[in-house]
């Protein structure tokens, strides 16, 4: 076997044809689980990769080698791009576009073990991608490797980038709190990475740029996947290139991709007419007004009105109002509309503590209604400190507006029939046994559900309720909270006001619990909260 490895190798090598049988004999060797990435990596040092490497060494048999490595090794594909990187002539470009060429027939017609070489291609694909974030120098050679017509990488990215668009699709509902969504990428620590730093923008239009991701808005431009490149551009700088931005949508300034509104970059002209239609212009402005806007422009001073305005929100929040009162009455033709907006005006002036808060200071987006709601916003990030609302408007259909249907319904005593899964969130118990549970399944490398198991288990002794359920407890029903309040008393010994039902994240309650479960589970809890030691486990 290892002789006809070694012969292939040197055929394959040294020929400008994939000669099939030579192939199908690489296939069958990688599908034995006998022969290790050791053995395999002194086969090919046997002829030559290592060396080429090392000393630099270009030739079209040195080429053919290191892709044929990178294509059974997708963890060396890094390590051939760089060192393509490093020499410019096109005709070793060619050579190994050309040879890839003459492989992907033969692999895509062979069964069982051609698709065990396409799926390493695959995951070759899916490894340099988010390579190209730690080594941005690889960008222009990244391009080629995946825009080669007849390459092999670029016939594997046909499906990564459907992969990478359909879980881009799918986190705003992840973000919504919906479980067992069908991502293709989220097991893959580095792609797992890249999709929880950009979660916050489905949370937060405010949430801070992310430069480093500059590297994959231009790979996906230069690919022609303009809808994933328009959101890593956005992620990167909160703006789309015009000429990207034009290839999907013609008109205006911004859309919504992936259930994100996104906004193209703005010329000066462009900025000038904007500032004047604020301003209340009806005619060009003179001489001296631009110069003026152009000064602002450049200081920086003016632009957060257009970009509020005419960028940042897709509706104002009246319309966002307006679209609530409209949604009340059609589901509830017997509340009068009048108490649904007594209710609205209530929520803001209790976040703000401004008594004397109008309707049309909201509406009308006036200091006093933005900052209302802004207060309205950061009492719900004290439930989930990643949503970050802190933009002070009300966007139809967006999470304030979510929210506020809630607790609108909550002050009318009226059942919503679809509640918003988002609201979860506003019961302090959803927010901290999430946490609990994330941080004993990492702390005592336990299962998720046994740890559940263990936090209702404990409840269900101290209440003597053995019906309560983990709905129960996180959506803070009386149940569940009686359960809780229970436990207070009896394990940290609350009295009067202390004992609440409340779980709250990383507090005395969440820490006696988390201890609690550790014990039960006959695991050391590292970091041990001292408090535990005064409870009564």
């Amino acid at each position: 076997m290892e002789q006809q490895i070694k012969t292939a190798l040197a055929h394959l090598s040294h020929s400008e044809t994939g000669n099939r049988e030579q192939l199908q004999i690489i296939a069958t060797a990688l599908a034995n689980s006998n022969l290790g990435t050791d053995y395999w990596n002194v086969i090919f040092n046997e002829q030559g990769a290592e060396g080429a490497i090392s000393e630099s060494i270009y030739t079209p048999e040195m080429v053919r080698i290191l892709t044929l490595r990178a294509i059974i090794f997708p963890s060396t594909l890094p390590q051939f791009l760089l060192w393509m990187s490093l020499r410019t002539e096109g005709e070793l470009y060619l050579v190994s576009q050309r040879f890839q060429a003459t492989l992907l027939k033969p692999l895509t017609e062979m069964e069982k073990d051609g698709r065990l070489i396409l799926i390493k291609l695959y995951q070759g694909v899916r490894i340099i991608i988010p390579t190209l974030i730690e080594q941005p120098q690889l960008l222009p050679v990244g391009i080629w490797l995946l825009s080669s017509k007849a390459g092999l990488w670029a016939f594997s990215y046909r499906q990564l980038r459907k992969d990478i668009d359909s879980d881009l699709s799918l986190m705003s509902r992840k973000v919504e709190g919906e479980n067992n969504l069908p991502f293709k990428l989220m097991n893959d620590p580095q792609w797992q990475a890249i999709l929880m730093n950009v979660e916050g923008f489905w949370v937060d239009h405010a949430y801070p740029n992310q430069p480093q991701y500059q590297p994959l808005a231009a790979l996906f431009e230069s690919l022609g996947d303009y809808k994933i490149a328009e959101f890593f551009h956005h992620v990167v700088s909160g703006e789309v290139p015009k000429k990207v931005f034009t290839e999907l949508s013609q008109k205006g300034f911004q859309w919504e991709i992936y259930q994100i509104w996104v906004t193209r970059e703005v010329n000066t002209r462009e900025k000038i007419w904007l500032l004047s239609m604020e301003l209340g212009a009806r005619i060009a402005p003179t001489r001296v007004a631009i110069g003026m806007i152009v000064f602002s422009l450049a200081v920086g001073g003016v632009l957060g009105i257009y970009r509020q305005k005419y960028l940042y929100s897709p509706t104002t929040t009246e319309q966002g109002i307006t679209a609530m009162r409209n949604y009340f009455g059609a589901t509830f033709p017997e509340e009068e509309n009048k108490k649904v907006n007594q209710a609205i005006l209530a929520v803001f002036r209790s976040a703000s503590g401004n008594a004397k808060l109008q309707e049309k200071q909201i509406t009308q987006e006036q200091e006093a209604g933005v900052l209302a709601i802004k207060a309205y916003q950061d009492k719900l990030s004290q439930f989930n400190p990643e949503l970050s609302l802190k933009y002070g408007i009300i966007e139809s259909g967006r999470n304030t507006y979510k929210f506020l249907t809630c607790d609108v319904a909550d002050k009318l005593l009226l059942q919503l029939e679809n509640r918003p899964t988002i609201c979860r969130q506003l019961n302090k118990n959803t927010t901290s046994i999430k946490q609990l549970i994330s941080d004993l399944v990492r702390e005592l490398n336990a299962d998720g559900k046994d740890v559940q198991q263990g936090i209702v288990n404990i409840l269900r002794v101290y209440s003597e309720d053995l019906q309560l359920s983990l709905k129960d407890i996180t959506q803070e029903s009386d149940r569940g909270k009686e359960a809780v309040k229970a436990y207070q008393r009896k394990v940290i010994d609350y009295t009067g006001s202390s004992v609440d039902g409340i779980i709250s994240n990383r507090q005395n309650t969440f820490k006696v619990l988390k201890c609690h479960v550790a014990d039960t589970m006959d695991i050391p809890l590292p970091n041990r909260p001292p408090i535990c030691d005064s409870a009564r486990l």
